[in-house]
């Protein structure tokens, strides 16, 4: 009697480390967010205004913002908007983390370009959660565009060998027919 052999699953268990912004006006609040986050691994940033959150963005790479909306100079949904004007930040997703509970502010929350909205005080396993969720749907949205380009590269280079192969299979035939 032949045993057969167990297959090994192999699991890709890739540790991916994440760069999070957060921008408050208020430290207090920055600091709790990473103390409730830090256990997840992030790296982060903090700006305590919208001004230094353009400047950290322009100059940095980031996988997610947390953003508070009322701020003293440049407030979130400015900030928001600037980075989806930009092509290189346009898709970071954008959690605002704001004490506004207005229906208005939500909808513009959303119409700015942010992909969710946490309303203060939140809870810490809520945060985290979300978090985890959005860094989850950017990640894959980076590989499949990745995935996409290969894709086209592959297609475009059999799309040459086809086209080659067919310019060569009509040369023979011409000089099949001369010989005629």
């Amino acid at each position: 009697k032949k045993k057969k052999k167990k297959k090994k699953r192999q699991e890709c268990n890739v540790e991916l480390s994440y760069n999070l912004l957060i921008v408050d006006d208020v430290s207090e609040n920055i600091q709790v967010a990473m103390n409730i986050l830090k256990e997840q691994g992030y790296n982060f940033s903090y700006a305590l205004n919208g001004t230094e959150a353009i400047d950290l963005l322009k100059n940095n790479s980031f996988d997610l913002v947390l953003l508070d909306v009322m701020m003293p100079d440049i407030d979130g949904f400015e900030v928001c908007e600037f980075m989806k004007s930009d092509p290189r930040l346009e898709d970071i997703p954008v959690i605002f983390l704001t004490a506004r509970v207005d229906v208005d502010s939500i909808a513009k929350g959303f119409n700015v370009g942010g992909v969710d909205y946490i309303t203060k005080p939140f809870h810490g396993n809520e945060l985290i959660v979300r978090v985890k969720t959005h860094l989850q749907l950017y990640h894959a949205k980076r590989l499949l565009q990745q995935n996409n380009i290969v894709l086209q590269h592959k297609l475009k280079n059999r799309e040459i060998r086809i086209l080659s192969e067919l310019e060569q299979n009509q040369k023979e035939m011409i000089f099949m027919l001369t010989e005629l």
